[in-house]
């Protein structure tokens, strides 16, 4: 099962697998920046808003809805069981 690491730049959620394509690093060590978050292995650059590999790199992960409410991160349980696992 994939974790899901929230990154939460000013009043913005954002929930993504925890896994850089590259290399399986672990998303949620890496520096948040603006709204991009990298891989603390080699430095792949990710949107946080699409998942998408910035720059010269190629690649993709998973992204999923989330917001905030009352002080806890909610993902949307319909899409979740919509996903193919893995």
């Amino acid at each position: 099962m994939a974790a899901w690491p929230c990154f939460a730049p000013p009043q913005t959620t954002y929930a993504l697998d925890n896994a850089c394509p590259h290399k399986k690093g672990p998303l949620a060590d890496g520096i948040v920046h603006g709204s991009a978050v990298t891989c603390p292995l080699h430095n792949w650059v990710i949107s946080l808003e699409t998942g998408t590999v910035q720059g010269a790199d190629e690649g993709q992960v998973a992204t999923y809805p989330a917001k905030v409410a009352e002080g806890r991160i909610y993902l949307d349980a319909a899409f979740l069981m919509q996903r193919t696992p893995a």
